[in-house]
């Protein structure tokens, strides 16, 4: 379904898109965790530094994943931003 739109939209660079899907993915199934880490992942890619944290910050706090935790201290470490609350995301 959305997953799968999602990943066919990213391959074809058409970044709105892809993040949309991404977007109906995660409301169709919201404790999907790994989802959100896609998404995360691909905001990551795209530079979307303020995207990304949101969605992985959430992901983080409602879910727990592990995946989402690594992927939120990836960003914060590649963008430079947010290395206080990547340290302390690090060290839970």
């Amino acid at each position: 379904g959305h997953l799968l739109l999602a990943q066919g939209h990213a391959k074809r660079k058409q970044p709105s898109e892809a993040a949309a899907a991404y977007r109906a993915a995660i409301a169709a199934d919201p404790a999907d965790a790994r989802t959100r880490y896609r998404l995360g992942l691909f905001l990551h890619q795209e530079k979307r530094w303020g995207e990304a944290f949101e969605v992985l910050e959430a992901a983080v706090k409602e879910t727990g994943d592990p995946l989402c935790h690594y992927q939120l201290v990836g960003s914060s470490v590649i963008s430079g931003q947010r290395l206080e609350r990547g340290r302390d995301v690090y060290l839970q």
